[in-house]
Parts: C-alpha cells; structure tokens; sequence
C-alpha cells in the first residue's frame, strides 16, 4: 500500500463502491454490514450523477490514465506516462510522512486476519513498500524515520515484510503526477527493486534482468502563463524555493465578494502557487476564480469561507495538472462549496484518482 493516512487503514468510500458495483450488484452482498450507513448516505449523489447521464444523453468517457482504454486484458497500465509532470517536481498538497501514526490502528491486524485467509489457502502473503519521491517527503524526515517505520510494521505483521523502503526513496525524476505514482520509465526502477526484494527473500542470488532506463527529462513550465491581473493588488505575496506564492489578502482583497487569482504580483513577478492561509478564515467571499498558473491545492484552503459558493477551475486543464489531496481535506470548513471544472472536463474530474473524492461537490460550467 501507498504510505499515507488514506492507504493505511480500512478507508471504504460509498460513492465510488456505487460507482464500481454499477452493473455488477452482485458483489454488493460481500459488503461488511458495518458499511450500510455510508452505502445509504452515499446513494443519493450516485442517483443524481446517474441521472444527470441520462438527462444529457452523456454517458461518462474517461480519459488520461484512469480511463479503463488505459488498461490492456491483463489490467496491466499501458498509458504512457512519459516524465514528471508536477510543477515543482513534487506535490505539496499531500507529503509522505513516515510518522507510524498515520497508520490506522485496525489496519494492520487487517492485514494480519487477511495474512492467515491466505495462507489458510496454501498460498503466501508478502508485504512491501512503495516508492516515495525524495523530494516529497515531509521536512525533518529522512533515514531514521524510515527506519522506525519499517521496523514498526515488521513487528506488527505476522506475514514475511521485504525491501528497504530506504532503497525505495527515488529521485523526482521516476515519478508522474503524485510523491508515490511512477512514470512509464520509474515503473521499470521499481519493478526491478520489487524482483530483487522477492529473490532476496527466496534466497535467489541470480542476476534480475529488469534494464534501468535513462532518467526521463522534469518537464517544468513549458512557457510562461498569461492571463488577468486585475485583482494582484489583493493579495499577498511571499517569495519561496517555488517563485511567488499567495499567502493572504490584503485589506482590499478581504473586503471583495469576487477575487480572480493573478498569474503576477503587481510588481509583474510570476504567481507560482497559493498557500493553505491565502483564503483561510475570510467569512465575505463568495467566488474565486483560478487560473493556469495554481497547479495545486493544500488542504484547508477555505477553512472558514463560510460565504464561499463557487471555486472556478481554469478552463483546459486536465485533472492532474491541478493536484489536492484525494482524502477530501480541500473543501473542510467551506460548507457551502461549489468547485466548477470546465464542462468538458466533468467526467476526467469525477474519475480521477485525485478529484474523484471531491465528486459531490463537482459541477461543471
């Protein structure tokens, strides 16, 4: 499993077993029992979006690498991811901690019951790591951290753990659209680490046989962006390893209903980011508009917007080009939010591994 918070529990999300029950009721009686309150809650947005399908004749049609085009008969992943294509090179909306407290406390007896199901069957359970991006890594921790992870879940588990996840901290440059998500030529890195650790498990001191390819180029910012600059002297600014990031609103700026987010500072210095308090605990405004340069989005980021009702996502943009954390943190103490994605885009939105948490809150425009 990924290391985060998310991936280290028994998280189950209605909407999306809907969503993957959707012409297979059957697998529906597998379900836990303890599960039927958050299948009912989740039902009426599973209804309405199955509706809205069928009101606009627009079934939906996925694309990018969560689309099921993306995925050969073997289910193996065929979509070329061809280099980095975070911002920064890294996602700051959702860093790896290594802090055995984001393990969730029934998980790894979870997987402990589903290790004796397992080996009940003749068959053996093995438990690994994922790669992390070393430059998505929270600050302040490094070797030891790992170290007291690693050995936290060894003494856990009753199944055999292999691979060093220290081995496992790579360069930004084999990493996609997330701090834990390989590109076309990582996925090779790893897949070579992961036949290692099982030989080296199995006693196999053979030669593995997996090539490592070259490092694929950071993609960066391909140009710089254009568009309005109206409100830049609404905000403030602070300059980062990052270029200029929006960390609050200037008094003109807390007093407007409407703000669009530069692509500058009034002083014409590239806008490269918004940090979680640009908008956090204003109670006046209503609606915000992004534009191309805001790649990312930190959790908490309209804590206390309790007059917010519309969030509009630049026109064009594919989902992982705009990350958030895919736990749902991004809309916490905005009760009336409303994120607008260009209709086009709705469906990339609603299916993508990042967004889909946020789908009852997705409208497009």
């Amino acid at each position: 499993p990924e290391i985060g918070p998310q991936t280290l529990s028994l998280y189950f999300n209605g909407e999306n077993m809907w969503l993957a029950s959707d012409g297979r009721a059957d697998i529906l009686r597998d379900l836990p029992a303890e599960e039927a309150a958050n299948m009912a809650e989740a039902l009426p947005a599973f209804l309405s979006g199955k509706y809205r399908c069928w009101k606009e004749e627009a079934p939906p049609r996925p694309e990018g690498v969560y689309a099921r085009s993306s995925f050969n008969e073997r289910c193996d992943l065929i979509y070329e991811r061809p280099c980095n294509i975070m911002d920064s090179g890294y996602d700051p909306t959702s860093p790896v901690s290594y802090d055995t407290g984001i393990i969730a406390e029934d998980f790894l007896p979870y997987v402990n019951e589903y290790n004796s199901w397992v080996t009940g069957r003749g068959a053996v359970l093995l438990f690994t790591f994922t790669p992390v991006n070393r430059a998505g890594i929270r600050e302040g921790e490094g070797e030891a951290e790992i170290l007291a992870f690693a050995e936290h879940v060894i003494r856990q588990l009753d199944c055999p753990v292999i691979g060093d996840p220290r081995d496992l901290v790579l360069d930004p440059e084999w990493f996609y659209d997330s701090n834990v998500h390989c590109n076309s030529a990582g996925t090779l890195v790893y897949t070579r680490l992961l036949a290692e650790a099982v030989k080296a498990w199995q006693g196999d001191t053979s030669p593995t046989r997996v090539p490592i390819p070259e490092k694929p180029p950071m993609q960066g910012r391909q140009e710089e962006e254009q568009g309005e600059d109206a409100d830049a002297g609404c905000f403030v600014y602070e300059e980062t390893e990052r270029g200029y990031v929006i960390t609050g609103l200037t008094a003109q700026g807390a007093s407007r209903q409407t703000l669009t987010v530069p692509v500058h500072t009034p002083d014409g210095k590239a806008v490269r980011g918004l940090s979680a308090s640009a908008f956090a605990g204003n109670t006046v405004i209503r609606e915000i508009r992004l534009q191309s340069n805001i790649r990312a989005l930190e959790n908490h980021s309209f804590d206390g917007c309790t007059a917010l009702v519309a969030v509009y996502l630049a026109p064009g943009e594919a989902p992982s080009y705009c990350q958030v954390d895919p736990s749902g943190g991004l809309t916490a103490g905005a009760p009336h939010l409303r994120i607008y994605v260009e209709k086009d885009k709705l469906t990339d939105y609603l299916f993508n591994y990042f967004w889909s948490g946020y789908g009852s809150v997705l409208e497009g425009y």
